[in-house]
């Protein structure tokens, strides 16, 4: 998609056209059902997740489309995708960049999904630190720290 087509009204950017996130939907929603039929099927303890889905011989029945559902849209995925994957001199800016998030500084922004990244960020930036060395204090036995 070009830079032109993803300008829209009232300075708003589309990032993503509807046949894409329409595409991911139908591929989150089959490995959802996927993961749920096939914890059903795997314990009997988790029976009644087959139940909740339709009965036993439904979830039965439907879980091999799922998954054919499933592979048909990461192939298609990966096809929309492709050409955008590739690793560019931004990326390679970006990675050689890494070594200062822990610095804190001298960041490289990658393009399109940089506002998550950069809230992600800010996030550690006033908690990471403080609530990372509580987390890891709290997960090693006591016997280690």
């Amino acid at each position: 998609m070009s830079t032109r087509e993803q300008i829209l009204p009232y300075g708003r950017i589309l990032r993503y056209q509807f046949h894409e996130r329409l595409t991911h939907w139908i591929a989150a929603f089959s490995y959802i059902y996927l993961l749920l039929t096939g914890l059903a099927f795997y314990s009997p303890w988790l029976f009644w997740l087959a139940i909740l889905l339709g009965g036993g011989q439904v979830s039965r029945m439907l879980h091999p489309w799922a998954g054919l559902i499933f592979s048909a849209a990461v192939v298609y995925m990966y096809k929309m995708w492709a050409a955008q994957m590739r690793t560019t001199k931004t990326d390679k800016a970006w990675w050689r960049s890494l070594q200062f998030y822990g610095a804190l500084h001298g960041f490289a922004t990658a393009g399109r999904v940089d506002g998550f990244a950069d809230g992600v960020l800010d996030l550690w930036r006033a908690n990471g630190f403080r609530g990372g060395a509580a987390g890891i204090r709290q997960a090693l036995p006591s016997c280690v720290v």
